[in-house]
């Protein structure tokens, strides 16, 4: 275990206003955490990362087809992620925590067939179920969880799936773009409990009018509700995005391709806050901590050429602080992701290896 300053990465303000008062801190960043390297990987690279059942984590392994389940004592217990001799699928993606197992998406291997969704029990036993939809594969779908159903975003759409795979419903495109298409590359279950995704506007010639990027959500029965950022790019339609739902009523959107931490009310108050990283680097994942901070992953080039993760904390009111992370050789792949598990630790994957976030309790 090694110790870490914290730097001096600062997030600026761009659109300023007095916050409600139940978006003030009622806590303050407690003393320097440490980072440990929990797992190192050796090319095995995990992608992404989520606190699963009874207190474990559990972190997805494309490359090698596994996922991995890690207790809170840093034993790793690997599973295949699809039955014995089962090839017509690949690359597992989206994973989620529901009704006790854990579940993701799966990618065909051969043209024609239809992605699907597994089912992971904590021993590792793999049930499938055939979607009856068509995706567009990795890096376009979102999984969530909400009203005890799974919820995934494809493209312009949102599907509505049952336990045992089948489609309940589907919603879209937003009937508020009035004609063209925009992607929704990120979702998460909101404070009001309703589906919040990152909408990413919509400026083709075929829109009836120009939607800027933001939040937007989406309730059962269909019904869509629009926050533009305020933002003057349209049509950022790329899949770099990260939301997740944080204190008093708050969604937090993270933008790559801007460098930017948006934070929206469930009342439609938007602020922006600007990440002062260099150009050539950039915000990656996004996710709530413990008391209420909201923790994110970034990218920052190093002397070395190296593209090394980065890990900050902003409070609900703007306050960042930066945290030097372990510069590990074993793996070089920069995706991230974050989650805080059960134990109030802050986990992550970057470089395709597990660290762990030891905070240190606030007093």
């Amino acid at each position: 275990m090694r110790r870490f300053a914290i730097g001096g990465l600062a997030l600026t303000a761009l659109v300023s206003s007095a916050l409600p008062s139940d978006l003030l801190p009622a806590h303050r960043l407690g003393a320097l955490p440490t980072i440990s390297t929990v797992v190192e990987l050796h090319g095995r690279y995990a992608t992404e990362i989520i606190s699963g059942p009874a207190g474990d984590m559990w972190v997805i392994q494309p490359g090698v087809n596994e996922i991995g389940r890690l207790t809170p004592s840093g034993k790793l217990t690997e599973f295949s992620a699809f039955s014995a001799g089962d090839g017509h699928f690949k690359s597992p993606h989206d994973i989620v925590q529901l009704d006790g197992d854990v579940w993701y998406l799966a990618n065909a291997t051969h043209a024609g067939t239809q992605e699907s969704l597994q089912r992971m029990s904590p021993q590792g036993v793999v049930t499938q179920y055939p979607l009856q939809i068509n995706l567009n594969g990795y890096g376009t779908t979102e999984l969530t969880t909400a009203h005890g159903e799974l919820w995934v975003a494809n493209a312009a759409m949102v599907y509505v799936v049952s336990l045992t795979g089948a489609l309940v419903a589907s919603y879209g495109p937003d009937p508020t773009l009035k004609g063209g298409t925009e992607l929704i590359p990120a979702e998460t279950k909101g404070p009001d409990g309703n589906i919040w995704y990152y909408a990413t506007g919509c400026s083709t010639s075929s829109c009836a009018r120009h939607i800027g990027d933001g939040a937007a959500t989406v309730r059962p029965g269909g019904s869509f509700k629009r926050y533009p950022d305020g933002e003057p790019n349209l049509n950022n339609q790329t899949s770099d995005h990260s939301i997740t739902a944080g204190p008093k009523n708050t969604v937090w959107l993270l933008d790559r391709p801007d460098n930017q931490i948006i934070r929206t009310t469930t009342t439609g108050t938007v602020s922006h806050f600007s990440a002062g990283i260099s150009p050539d680097a950039g915000l990656r994942a996004i996710a709530e901590g413990p008391n209420g901070d909201i923790w994110f992953t970034e990218d920052a080039k190093r002397a070395t050429g190296r593209t090394v993760p980065g890990i900050g904390v902003i409070t609900p009111t703007g306050s960042v602080r930066e945290l030097a992370t372990p510069a590990d050789s074993s793996a070089s792949n920069p995706q991230t992701d974050i989650t805080t598990g059960a134990d109030g630790d802050v986990w992550y994957v970057g470089q395709g290896n597990i660290y762990r976030v030891n905070l240190v309790p606030i007093a």
